[in-house]
């Protein structure tokens, strides 16, 4: 159950909603935090430092950030629609879980948020001089943060949904699922015989598309002492419910049920626990160059230097992996 929590939770994060959201609490609680902190700030402050200037310094971080997002979000889906097209489509959900990206967006809109409940606290008089001065104080990092953000944005821009930049997000991620596969090579399991028939009853796939994992743990802990579980596919592979998942020995079939919510099953495939996925999608790289209308030979030949390194790992000694 942790172990599919965990999967779960992996996905929420790549998503590009999920770190907008964390940022967006975030300043809106950053803007909060003066109402907290304006206790504490001697009364002699205030006239010391600027805290005036806050309105329209907020003003100018409000204005700049929605107009700053909106481009940067357009700019995003025009770049990665352009890769999808001629690089691959397969590269497309790997695009969109840019973290470099997603930081970019979430602070902008996180930073806009900020502003604009800083301004509408101000408006209603709930600062006083005191919160001015830690509302003050708060701007002047968020400006930082602002500025490092754009600078860093400004030289991912120029490198956002070229094919080489992608090509290196799919190399990246094939290597490290080839490196999971090495250190799991059945997943946390042993290896059947290859000359053994399968024994036992199938349980069979609950609907149609792509295996994109296997928890072992969940299996491993329905299984126990009693039973044994041999699995019939791997992920990256194409189901339906005509075929089985894995055959069973030893186990009653109530828990057929709750053997098969431990493979998920979705419309594409992911890198996560598929190795071959990485190298196929490089392979779709290295066929588009070649057609007629493009006929890029550097492409093919910059991906088989890709392939090869990736597949070099394979011949490298790794220690044995003990199943679990």
């Amino acid at each position: 159950m942790l172990a599919r929590l965990g999967w779960v939770l992996r996905g929420l994060q790549r998503r590009l909603w999920f770190r907008a959201t964390l940022f967006s609490v975030a300043g809106v609680a950053t803007a909060l935090l003066a109402l907290l902190l304006r206790d504490h700030i001697p009364t002699t402050l205030p006239a010391k430092v600027g805290a005036d200037a806050v309105d329209k310094i907020l003003t100018i971080i409000a204005s700049s950030m929605l107009a700053v997002t909106t481009f940067s979000l357009s700019t995003m889906v025009t770049a990665y629609n352009a890769a999808a097209s001629s690089v691959t489509p397969r590269a497309y959900p790997l695009l969109l879980e840019d973290s470099t990206t997603q930081n970019a967006l979430a602070t902008f809109l996180g930073s806009f948020l900020f502003s604009l409940v800083g301004i509408i606290a101000l408006s209603t008089g709930l600062y006083g001089d005191n919160g001015r001065v830690v509302l003050f104080a708060v701007t002047l990092v968020v400006i930082l943060l602002i500025v490092f953000t754009l600078l860093r944005w400004i030289d991912h821009l120029s490198r956002l949904g070229q094919l080489d930049a992608t090509s290196d997000s799919i190399e990246d991620a094939a290597r490290h699922s080839l490196q999971r596969w090495l250190a799991q090579p059945y997943l946390g399991g042993v290896a059947a015989p290859v000359d053994e028939p399968a024994r036992g009853r199938p349980v069979m796939a609950d609907r149609t598309g792509y295996l994109q994992r296997v928890d072992m743990p969940l299996l491993a802990d329905l299984c126990g002492d009693q039973g044994r579980l041999r699995l019939a596919v791997l992920p990256g592979a194409f189901l339906d419910p005509a075929q089985p998942l894995l055959w069973v020995e030893g186990l009653p079939p109530e828990k057929d049920q709750r053997l098969t919510a431990a493979f998920t099953l979705d419309a594409r495939r992911v890198h996560d626990q598929d190795p071959r996925f990485g190298l196929t999608v490089l392979g779709e790289i290295a066929t588009g160059a070649l057609v007629p209308s493009r006929s890029d030979s550097g492409t093919a030949i910059a991906i088989l230097g890709r392939a090869q390194r990736l597949l070099t790992a394979l011949t490298e000694p790794r220690e044995a992996v003990e199943p679990r």
